[in-house]
């Protein structure tokens, strides 16, 4: 009985030491460690969408930063675009906010502490073109 009841015990100190290293977490570690762990996933799906919809290439990058993130999106067939077609393009993303909101809806059930996430769409050097912002 007393070798049931220690190996109880331990069991109970285990998962409580496994708790504490999760449920210890900040949102904002979470979020980071998330990002981590599935940056170069995030980055490859990112890459091929964009690739199959616009029938251009990418590269891209991603960095937690509190509790959301930050993709930037440089697109290697574009390069000095003029004002104009960068807010049109803005105005474009701005009506697609609810495609976006529901994007991170569906991103919260795997990670409740993600409270947005902005993707930066530039040109191949580096100049933006448009953001996206989904928060709720």
């Amino acid at each position: 009985m007393k070798k049931l009841l220690a190996i109880v015990m331990i069991l109970a100190m285990m998962f409580s030491l496994i708790a504490c290293g999760v449920l210890g977490m900040s949102a904002e570690d979470k979020v980071a460690a998330y990002v981590e762990k599935n940056r170069d996933e995030l980055v490859s799906t990112m890459e091929e969408s964009f690739g199959e919809s616009s029938g251009m290439t990418c590269s891209s990058t991603i960095k937690a930063e509190g509790t959301g993130f930050v993709m930037e999106i440089r697109i290697n067939e574009l390069d000095n675009i003029p004002e104009d077609t960068k807010a049109n393009l803005q105005t474009t993303y701005d009506g697609m906010n609810s495609t976006f909101v529901s994007s991170l809806e569906t991103m919260q059930k795997e990670l409740p502490e993600l409270s947005y996430f902005k993707i930066n769409v530039c040109e191949k050097d580096g100049d933006l073109l448009a953001t996206i912002l989904a928060e709720n």
